[in-house]
């Protein structure tokens, strides 16, 4: 029987002491940063068009929004489109870094992540940062990778009774399974992924730290998957946190909520404000 770990060795650094801290004063400084980034990267539009430069849309006569786009959960994705999404995930990881680093473009996305996070996370920012975070790696997928779809999200409340049997987890279908207890011990009390699209992926950060290991998970399970993932991620305790009457109190009620249950239960490469590398 595969044994448990009492306790995490290295656990997640994703928190500041304090909730809303003297740090959020560089949050607007933090978004420009990434904005920055994102021009490095995605190569949108002429510069002589500074609206559509920054991915914005001049507002017409109509205040509402047309043609919203869908982003689906991934287990309403057929089979075709999962392996066309994965593909271009993995085109991301065979491109080079265009910050200059010796890492993947991918990659380039965990550590603009892991350098702003104490100013993205415990912050009012939280939410916001991370909506556009996500928009600019969805832009890049399909302007680098020539993806014509969108994001999909996995929705946790479904798998909130055995997070391991997520289709997510699928070895083909899906981001690959738990880290195999036969391969070398990684980062974040984990072990190599061996199995599915990004097996043996070789990472070269982890947190802020200039750390080479192999791709890397280690679910919890039994008591702990329950108390850890399962109660935070209930139906019911995401019916609540979407209830709270207010920006403040639902940004920090999903963050110190759900959010935060999932680098406790996948662990490994999750552990870490690079965990964008953790799938």
């Amino acid at each position: 029987m595969e044994p448990e770990y009492h306790e995490d060795k290295e656990s997640p650094n994703f928190f500041l002491p304090s909730r809303y801290s003297d740090n959020f004063k560089f949050a607007v400084s933090v978004l420009a940063a990434v904005l920055l980034f994102v021009l490095g990267v995605v190569n949108v539009v002429p510069s002589h068009d500074p609206s559509r430069r920054l991915g914005l849309t001049i507002q017409d006569e109509s205040p509402s929004c047309k043609d919203p786009i869908v982003r689906q959960e991934w287990r309403t994705l057929d089979n075709t489109q999962k392996q066309i999404y994965l593909k271009s995930v993995q085109c991301l990881w065979e491109q080079p870094s265009v910050l200059g680093l010796n890492q993947s473009l991918h990659e380039d996305f965990s550590w603009v992540h892991s350098r702003m996070g104490n100013f993205s996370h415990n912050t009012p920012a939280f939410i916001a940062w991370h909506r556009y975070y996500l928009h600019i790696y969805e832009r890049a997928l399909q302007e680098r990778c020539g993806y014509t779809g969108y994001l999909s999200y996995w929705d946790w409340s479904l798998d909130w009774e055995d997070m391991a049997k997520s289709p997510i987890w699928d070895n083909t279908t899906g981001f690959g399974g738990n880290g195999n207890i036969n391969s070398d011990k990684s980062v974040g009390n984990g072990h190599c992924v061996t199995d599915g699209p990004f097996a043996n992926r070789t990472l070269h950060y982890f947190g802020t730290e200039y750390r080479e290991h192999c791709l890397s998970r280690r679910f919890i399970h039994g008591s702990r998957l329950e108390t850890t993932f399962g109660l935070k991620v209930h139906p019911e305790a995401v019916e609540r946190v979407l209830l709270e009457p207010d920006y403040e109190s639902f940004n920090a009620a999903l963050e110190d909520g759900p959010h935060n249950a999932i680098p406790r239960a996948v662990r490994g490469d999750f552990l870490r404000v690079t965990a964008p590398n953790g799938m």
